[in-house]
């Protein structure tokens, strides 16, 4: 709250609040952060405040209201995994359930704007080798949407090793007539689809409707307050050092969060039905 007063404080005041608003005000924090270490981007988000508010207040300075992605890069690719973890701990490969990737549209335009142009994947290099899907936001309010970015890999590109990389870009309008346009620069890694001995599926969902939201109960069912496990047994939050250790003996692991009847159970050498609730034991 004390940067961010003092942000609004060195833009002149005639033009203050045509600039400031929630958007544009975490678009400059944001942009002029500083990263911290080994954390990814779901422990530090886009990092910590720099030292001084210099960075932040030279870019307001010069501010044009805009839309904004946030991440502003998908580096799926990323050597050695630290900041797009888990995305960039293993590469994708024909025939695995689809990465879902979920990325935060800033709009500092206004209030209350519209998707403008639908979001479309540009291939730069070897661009179709992956089919790239989307869903987003009808509206961006208050101040805000999403976009959600769907990867898999073509079945011709069975075989291939490398990179990908392409853009996905957008426009934001408002009903004044401004646009925004938005770039999101892809980078990701291909490899050969592995042996089925070699396909590990991880099932998060155990075919359960209930709780929904993707919280399941504790593993105490005595616990009468808060029983629910916001991580659950998922592989990137309370099993994590299993999915490490399962990737480090060359497994490669793709997660179930779908019904069991959803999956091609010849495409895999192993289900991992971990930590199974009352209801899918009942019904062994």
């Amino acid at each position: 709250a004390g940067v961010l007063a003092l942000l609004a404080s060195v833009i002149p005041e005639e033009r203050r609040w045509d600039l400031f608003n929630p958007a544009s005000a975490k678009q400059v924090l944001v942009e002029t952060a500083k990263r911290g270490g080994e954390k990814s981007m779901f422990e530090q988000g886009a990092g910590g405040i720099a030292s001084t508010i210099e960075p932040a207040a030279q870019l307001f300075s010069k501010y044009q209201r805009r839309a904004t992605f946030q991440p502003s890069t998908l580096h799926l690719a990323e050597k050695p995994c630290k900041y797009h973890w888990p995305y960039c701990a293993q590469s994708l490969y024909a025939g695995a359930i689809p990465t879902i990737v979920n990325v935060t549209i800033l709009n500092a335009v206004g209030a209350h704007c519209y998707v403008a142009r639908p979001p479309r994947w540009i291939g730069a290099t070897n661009g179709d080798k992956v089919t790239v899907q989307f869903e987003v936001s009808e509206t961006l309010w208050p101040w805000s949407g999403w976009l959600a970015v769907s990867l898999q890999v073509v079945p011709a590109a069975a075989t291939f090793d490398g990179v990908v990389e392409g853009t996905i870009e957008m426009s934001v309008g408002s009903e004044g007539g401004q646009r925004s346009e938005l770039s999101l620069p892809v980078t990701v890694r291909v490899m050969p689809t592995p042996p089925r001995n070699r396909r590990v599926l991880w099932d998060i969902g155990h075919s359960m409707m209930y709780p929904r939201g993707g919280y399941v109960p504790k593993d105490s069912f005595e616990q009468k307050e808060d029983f629910l496990d916001l991580n659950g047994d998922h592989p990137h939050t309370n099993y994590r050092d299993a999915f490490t250790a399962v990737l480090g003996f060359g497994y490669s692991i793709e997660i179930l969060s779908k019904p069991f009847t959803s999956f091609d159970a010849s495409n895999y050498g192993a289900l991992l039905l971990i930590d199974p609730e009352e209801e899918v034991c009942s019904l062994s």
